[in-house]
C-alpha cells in the first residue's frame, strides 16, 4: 500500500520493492511510478506451487509466501474417496481464485491466464465429481429430484468431518 494524492492504493509488491518504496519515500520525491512497481510482472515473479502446496500454505505464488515463525506447513491426506474430492474442489478452488486476484493487478499475463483457465477447469471437473456421487456443495447447485428439493435430503459434509 502506499499513499499518493490523497489517495492510498493497494499493490502487491516484494520484500525488494517495499524496501525501495520506503527508501524512496523518505526522500523529497513521495510520487510513485506505478511502471515501477508492476516490474514484478516478470515469468520467476510468477511461479506457482501446486494446488495443494498452495492450499496448505494459504498462497499460489512461491515469490510471496512467508513462512510464520517456525510453522512448517503440513499435507493433508484423506481419510476416503468423499474427502478426497471434497480436498480437490478445496484446492483447484484455491488455485483458481489466488490466481485471478493476481490477474486483477497483472490482466495481460497469458502465464496466469492459462493457469486460471486450467485451475476453472479442474474445480468444475472437480465439482461435477463429488455432486454426482454425494449430492450437491451448494444451494445453487441443487436440483429438484421427483417434486422434491435435494438441497434438504444431502448431508453436509462439514458436519461429517
Amino acid at each position: 500500500m502506499y499513499y499518493q494524492d490523497s489517495y492510498y492504493y493497494l499493490v502487491p509488491m516484494t520484500h525488494e520493492q517495499m524496501n525501495s518504496y520506503l527508501k524512496n519515500s523518505s526522500s523529497t520525491s513521495s510520487s510513485i511510478n506505478m511502471e515501477e512497481m508492476r516490474k514484478g510482472d516478470k515469468k520467476e515473479d510468477m511461479d506457482l506451487y501446486s494446488p495443494l502446496d498452495g492450499l496448505v500454505r494459504g498462497n499460489m505464488f512461491k515469490n510471496e509466501y512467508r513462512g510464520y515463525k517456525d510453522y512448517q506447513p503440513g499435507i493433508v491426506k484423506p481419510r476416503d474417496e468423499r474427502t478426497q474430492l471434497l480436498l480437490d474442489v478445496m484446492m483447484y478452488g484455491n488455485a483458481a481464485h489466488d490466481v485471478a486476484l493476481k490477474l486483477d493487478v497483472y490482466p495481460k499475463n497469458q502465464d496466469l491466464i492459462k493457469s486460471f483457465e486450467e485451475f476453472n477447469e479442474k474445480l468444475k471437473k472437480a465439482k461435477m465429481a463429488y455432486e454426482s456421487k454425494y449430492g450437491p456443495l451448494t444451494k445453487s447447485s441443487a436440483k429438484g429430484v421427483n417434486g422434491e428439493f435435494d438441497w434438504t435430503n444431502v448431508r453436509s459434509p462439514w458436519l461429517e468431518m
